[in-house]
C-alpha cells in the first residue's frame, strides 16, 4: 500500500493485493476446515471486473458473434485471449448477477449457486438451475489473465480518466 502518483500504478498495486488476499484466503482454514471462499470469490470478480474495464473496446467472440467488452459489459473479458474461455452471454450474465452482483452488494450468492475449492476442474459449470464455481480454479484463471494482461491497456485507461472529477 503506498500513495500513487498515477491511477495506473494504483490499479496495477491493488490488483496484485485482490489476487494475493484472495490466495491468502484460499489457503487459509476456517474452524470448520472451509476456505474463505466469499472474500475469494469477491476479490477475483473485482479484478475480472477491472481487467474488462481496462479491455473496453477490444472484440471478443461471444457465441458465434464479435461482441465488443464494454465498461457496463466487463465480463466479457472472459472471452478474451487473456483468460482464453468461450462462455455464451447467457453464461456471462449468470456469472454477472448470481456472483458479482449479489455478492459484493447484498453479501450472498444465488439460491443453486455455490462454491467449491478443488485442486483441479474448470472454474465454472453450469446447469440449467445452478452454476458452481472451483474458487481454486478460478484463482488460477485470474492469475494466468493477470500475467498475460497487457499492462500498458491500464496506463492509456488512467491517461484517459486523469481529470476525472472526483465523486464525494
Amino acid at each position: 500500500m503506498a500513495v500513487h502518483p498515477s491511477l495506473d500504478t494504483m490499479a496495477i498495486e491493488a490488483i496484485e493485493e485482490y489476487l494475493a488476499v484472495s490466495a491468502h484466503c484460499l489457503s487459509s482454514v476456517k474452524q470448520d476446515g472451509g476456505c474463505y471462499g466469499y472474500p475469494a470469490t469477491l476479490l477475483l470478480f473485482c479484478v475480472t471486473n477491472a481487467l474488462g474495464v481496462y479491455l473496453a473496446g477490444e472484440s471478443v467472440t461471444v457465441g458465434q458473434h464479435s461482441q465488443q467488452i464494454r465498461e457496463k459489459k466487463p465480463f466479457r473479458v472472459f472471452n478474451h485471449e487473456c483468460f482464453g474461455l468461450a462462455l455464451d452471454e447467457e453464461e456471462i450474465r449468470r456469472l454477472e448477477v448470481a456472483y458479482r452482483n449479489r455478492l459484493a452488494h447484498n453479501a450472498f450468492i444465488d439460491i443453486g449457486a455455490g462454491l467449491v475449492a478443488h485442486p483441479s476442474g474448470p472454474p465454472f459449470a453450469f446447469t440449467p438451475d445452478q452454476i458452481k464455481i472451483n474458487v481454486v480454479s478460478f484463482h488460477a484463471l485470474v492469475t494466468k489473465a493477470w500475467e498475460r494482461f497487457p499492462r500498458e491497456r491500464i496506463e492509456a485507461w488512467a491517461k484517459r480518466h486523469k481529470n476525472t472529477p472526483k465523486r464525494s
